[in-house]
């Protein structure tokens, strides 16, 4: 389980760039597919300092994403942006096919997952930055604490 980008079920949050040590985008694509494990570098979203001109697999998944992306880049110096265009998955890969939803999530974690699927989850979330403030992690964060804030009965 990761942070997504989900235009149903997200929330607006904070974002944050690091410029690539590749000067090609290729490469940097290729680069951050590797480090995030994916199957398909298809699944690394693009968009390049030509209007309208960014991945087709991002704009299917994210349309107002790749839009705000767009329109920041169109702000900045970079040549290009890219980012882990994942789709969210959580309700095909459950048997019962239950919609997304916080308490949902929590309940997946503590019951449906391993030890090690419930804490590589976990690690994921933790590794964003901070300010990638979603309800979600904040729920997951608070239940790691042993929040009484976070009751998934």
């Amino acid at each position: 389980m990761t942070l997504v980008v989900d235009e149903k079920n997200g929330t607006p949050c904070r974002t944050f760039v690091a410029q690539s040590p590749f000067s090609n985008v290729g490469d940097a694509i290729d680069n951050l597919a590797a480090r995030e494990g994916l199957y398909h570098k298809e699944d690394v979203g693009w968009a390049v300092s030509v209007p309208g001109t960014a991945s087709g697999r991002a704009v299917s998944r994210h349309p107002s994403a790749v839009r705000g992306i767009e329109e920041f880049l169109d702000q900045t110096d970079f040549d290009a942006i890219i980012w882990t265009a994942l789709q969210s998955n959580f309700t095909a890969r459950l048997p019962d096919g239950v919609a997304f939803s916080v308490r949902r999530v929590l309940r997946v974690l503590s019951d449906d997952f391993s030890q090690s699927e419930r804490q590589a989850s976990i690690d994921y979330m933790r590794r964003a930055p901070v300010d990638v403030g979603t309800p979600l992690r904040a729920a997951v964060e608070g239940r790691a604490r042993g929040s009484a804030e976070v009751n998934i009965t």
